[in-house]
């Protein structure tokens, strides 16, 4: 069964995660992607050292890097040098994609920002992933996910509880994979364009950008007329708000729905009185007593264990869910269920336990993961499709 992108070529010229996951994606849906790196490769291949220092192995066992990289083709070049970028020159000459995330100053010193490229190649889509934007003061700031997504624009000193004065400590690789994705959206969106027109063009997605967007909503609402006020005490929330049960797992519980919503919860917890009590059963009313009902709801969490609440949850049709650890998901039933998960043989004989492929569509089976190439093992394929051998 062919893929939608059968017959796209993308070259890659990325390190870490953004610009290599949007490089993934398009390799799912079917592109042949050629991923550019110099002799020492990548910087992402040895971060399995700190990651998962037992079980790393830069050439036999290394999952950190190929959740970003499976599907890919890698050729070595050294862009620095003549061959090298004559090299570059060709592949993108042969190319439908060109996809990157290096400052836009290192791009224009290796002749290979868009507007040094895309004169040349007017079919070529040129996805190029920045940090704080092409313009602007910070335009040429070392970016990274830590920073320029999570950092600058509020979660981070915002999220956490007033109670606790100190800023969340964000997950690695989260603004990057956004990034990556809506990149990937892009490109196809300006793939399909092309197929009309016959016209390439050039898409940009950033960290800063997309972090813009996913906070939207809070950066919004803090602003006036509106003023809604960040970061939060624990008893401004509408009873949104993680609790500890029994067996000392902790459940989230969301009650976005309105009133009706707040008082199926307290049916469930065994309050059904408070739904008929003029104290409890309005957001006014309840908004003057929420430390006592913040407390007695706590009290009644610690009633039962986790299992319990998921499947009362259930039955009062309450939107609840017990909150694994990282460590958790490997065994999560209904992740594999679903598919969101896969096992990963490497050479060495251990089995790891990876994300699978996002896509999930009627036209094609999902692509399974593969270890990543080697640095430079498609060197001599890939510059034998443009005329070309190594010096």
């Amino acid at each position: 069964m062919a893929r939608p992108l059968e017959g796209v070529r993308v070259i890659e010229l990325a390190a870490h995660i953004a610009g290599p996951a949007c490089g993934r994606l398009l390799s799912d849906l079917g592109a042949e992607v050629i991923k550019i790196e110099s002799a020492k490769g990548d910087p992402w291949r040895v971060t399995g050292r700190d990651y998962c220092p037992n079980r790393y192995d830069i050439d036999l066992e290394n999952p950190s890097f190929d959740i970003c990289n499976t599907g890919k083709k890698s050729i070595e070049l050294d862009l620095k040098s003549d061959f090298g970028r004559e090299a570059a020159q060709k592949l993108l000459e042969s190319a439908d994609v060109f996809v990157t995330n290096f400052r836009p100053a290192a791009l224009k010193r290796l002749g290979l920002h868009y507007e040094q490229v895309c004169p040349k190649y007017p079919g070529l889509i040129y996805g190029m992933s920045l940090g704080f934007g092409e313009k602007g003061p910070e335009a040429e700031k070392k970016a990274m996910d830590v920073t320029a997504f999570w950092a600058r624009t509020g979660f981070l000193r915002d999220m956490n509880p007033i109670e606790i004065d100190e800023p969340f400590f964000p997950p690695w690789c989260v603004g990057d994979t956004a990034v990556g994705t809506q990149m990937a959206l892009s490109i196809v969106a300006a793939y399909v364009n092309k197929l009309k027109t016959g016209k390439g063009d050039v898409v940009k997605a950033g960290l800063m950008q997309e972090s813009v967007y996913l906070f939207g909503h809070m950066i919004t609402i803090c602003q006036p007329p509106y003023g809604k006020q960040f970061p939060q005490s624990i008893y401004d929330h509408a009873l949104d708000y993680h609790f500890k049960c029994s067996d000392d797992i902790f459940v989230m519980v969301s009650l976005v729905g309105g009133n009706e919503a707040i008082l199926q919860l307290f049916r469930m917890l065994g309050l059904s009185e408070w739904c008929e009590d003029d104290r409890y059963n309005t957001y006014k009313a309840r908004k003057e007593r929420i430390r006592e009902i913040y407390d007695k709801v706590r009290e009644k969490f610690r009633e039962k264990t986790s299992t319990e609440w998921n499947r009362l949850a259930a039955e009062f049709d309450v939107a609840l869910t017990i909150m694994p650890h990282y460590r958790d998901m490997a065994n999560d039933e209904q992740a594999w269920a679903n598919g969101y998960l896969e096992k990963v043989e490497y050479p060495n004989g251990n089995v790891d336990v990876v994300p699978a492929s996002v896509f999930d569509m009627g036209c094609m089976e999902k692509k399974k993961t593969e270890q990543a190439h080697a640095i430079g093992a498609d060197t001599d394929e890939v510059l034998a499709s443009i005329g070309m051998k190594r010096p």
